[in-house]
């Protein structure tokens, strides 16, 4: 590998840099030897994308397709990258030159991707009972456990649309609840508020879908 990656090929930015630039084809895998590579959405840098540091690499869809790079890609200072092949080399030439070394280098790409794709479908899988438990917090009303304003202002377009046989809506408001907090209190109104969510809920198919609103 000495013949084929020397030291020219290795560099060491000590001021900030310009990698690549945004819908540029770029052809070239980057590995991080020490310090950052930043992927940012524009050349003013407000928006980071992607941050990579020793030991990433990043590029290798670019490596084996002509797809122009989607963000600014800047070095930090004082790091230390590898961009393979060189500038004035495509990774074709590269393969018709060396195809035992091209050969592992797809190899142990799909290698890392697939272990990417792994650690992405963990990570969702980890975050999918939190995500739902987000999301029940925002549509469900904590009181009664019936959903909120906030599910019947988003899914009711939805809910007319889905539905292919004819739609009621009906409205409940119970007569004189407000004797009930002034006479008993608010624990007598809450409690009042859930013996009805749950009679609702119990007395109605799954087809209806009883919302506190």
């Amino acid at each position: 590998m000495s013949t084929i990656i020397n030291e020219s090929d290795v560099h060491t930015v000590f001021e900030e840099k310009l990698v690549a630039d945004k819908d540029k084809t770029v052809s070239q895998v980057f590995i991080v030897f020490d310090g950052a590579i930043i992927a940012y959405e524009s050349s003013k840098k407000e928006k980071e994308i992607a941050r990579y540091t020793k030991g990433e690499l990043f590029g290798e869809q670019h490596l084996i397709s002509s797809v122009k790079n989607s963000a600014y890609i800047v070095a930090e200072h004082n790091t230390t990258y590898l961009a393979f092949p060189k500038k004035n080399q495509s990774f074709l030439q590269f393969e018709k030159k060396y195809p035992k070394i091209a050969s592992a280098i797809h190899y142990n790409l799909i290698a890392v991707v697939s272990k990417r794709i792994r650690r992405i479908n963990e990570l969702l899988a980890e975050k999918s009972v939190w995500v739902q438990e987000l999301e029940n917090e925002l549509i469900i009303d904590k009181l009664s456990g019936l959903y909120n304003r906030t599910y019947l202002s988003d899914n009711f377009p939805k809910i007319l649309n889905k539905t292919k046989q004819n739609t009621a809506i009906v409205m409940i408001k119970p007569d004189n609840f407000k004797a009930i907090n002034d006479t008993c209190g608010h624990e007598a109104g809450d409690a009042t508020l859930q013996e009805m969510a749950h009679l609702l809920k119990s007395i109605f198919p799954d087809t209806v879908i009883p919302v506190r609103y």
